[in-house]
């Protein structure tokens, strides 16, 4: 199992950290089985003003209606887990759900709930995290995008991350 992973965007000032336990739910509800289904749930942090804004926990909710390429989820589950979890420090960062192909891209209902929930969020963050886990292992297997209740902006995924603030992501910085 990969350790951690490390995503930036382009001329961004910040860089999003998966820790290892995070990562986890990349090994626990990948849909590798035929008869699989969707899942889906929710990243979080506890520091969201870090130069690397590290994901520490991702949680599972409970599928409203889950099939083999769609997943519903209870908005309201969602917002009582983010307050439970906000009283204990944490901060959600968005969404993660699984889809049942190699290279995962957003569907057109992903980013139209992508899109609602950024712009929902705008008076308390400049946007939301949305993962993808697809089959294929990392990092082709694991997408995430930043939506800023505009655009919907692919993250790179690196080995070794450019340093924060560098305008063409080559420099990496030193850890």
């Amino acid at each position: 199992m990969v350790e951690s992973a490390t995503y930036w965007l382009p001329q961004a000032a910040w860089l999003l950290w998966f820790e290892r336990e995070a990562l986890k739910v990349r090994q626990q509800h990948a849909q590798v089985g035929r008869f699989s289904r969707e899942s889906v749930g929710q990243l979080y942090s506890k520091d969201l003003a870090a130069k690397t804004v590290v994901v520490s926990k991702a949680t599972r909710l409970k599928a409203k209606c889950a099939q083999w390429a769609r997943v519903r989820f209870d908005v309201n589950q969602a917002m009582r887990e983010r307050e439970q979890l906000f009283v204990e420090g944490w901060h959600c960062l968005g969404f993660w759900h699984t889809h049942p192909e190699p290279n995962p891209l957003p569907s057109s209902e992903d980013k139209a709930m992508s899109r609602a929930h950024a712009r929902a969020a705008l008076s308390m963050t400049n946007g939301m995290i949305f993962a993808i886990i697809g089959t294929q292992s990392f990092p082709s297997g694991l997408r995430v995008w930043y939506d800023n209740g505009i655009d919907l902006a692919a993250m790179e995924p690196v080995v070794t991350p450019p340093e924060v603030g560098s305008s063409d992501g080559q420099e990496t910085a030193s850890r």
